[in-house]
């Protein structure tokens, strides 16, 4: 993740935008799609390819949307069995009899 975001801000010193406004997911799959090119070209055609693959991550721009950052946070997932809200001795107490 880190990697991805250093590339986004090379990126956008490259393309002359702003940082928060390229879009994480399209520069993710920017670098996957680069990768395989990246790794099998000769090292003299390195630089090109790089260049190349800033361009398209500075092009993958996201519009203007004030407000709307999101939490780093993680919701809990649906699970079919309710959460248990006692501990699990005093569970066994009840229901194992």
């Amino acid at each position: 993740v880190n990697v991805v975001r250093s590339i986004m801000l090379e990126a956008a010193a490259a393309g002359q935008v702003d940082p928060i406004r390229l879009s994480f997911t399209g520069a993710l799959r920017a670098i996957l799609a680069f990768s395989p090119l990246l790794a099998t070209s000769p090292p003299w055609k390195l630089p090109a390819i790089y260049e190349a693959m800033l361009h398209v991550i500075a092009t993958s721009v996201v519009p203007h949307r004030p407000g709307r950052q999101e939490p780093r946070a993680v919701r809990r997932e649906w699970k079919h069995y309710p959460r248990l809200k006692t501990t699990r001795a005093a569970w066994r107490r009840q229901w194992a009899a």
